[in-house]
């Protein structure tokens, strides 16, 4: 198909979880990843902020860049089991705005 007609939203942390290898999808996909889902783990427990973790966003933010990417990052913010959680959720949004902002040149 062409990828003007069917583009992917990239959740990283989920393909990381699933043993893959996040900028090999990147690579492979390209011009076809329209949205990409941003989330933090530390030996795979989601954080409470985006921030550095299991998955290194600065390679990530390097794949993007090279294909070039023009989507739209969105933060998932999740917590599960293990989680600590010491702020707001505001708090934990605004912090991991400045993290994509520093990483991904926004």
């Amino acid at each position: 198909t062409d990828p003007a007609n069917v583009g992917i939203c990239l959740d990283v942390d989920w393909v990381y979880r699933g043993g893959q290898d996040p900028l090999a999808l990147i690579k492979a996909a390209g011009a076809r990843v329209r949205d990409v889902h941003l989330r933090t783990s530390r030996q795979r427990v989601w954080l409470e902020e985006l921030g550095p973790g299991d998955v290194d966003y600065v390679v990530v933010a390097k794949g993007l860049a090279a294909i070039p990417f023009t989507g739209t990052y969105t933060v998932e913010l999740a917590y599960e089991k293990g989680t600590t959680r010491t702020r707001t959720v505001e708090e934990d949004l605004r912090r991991s705005r400045a993290f994509v902002r520093r990483t991904f040149g926004l």
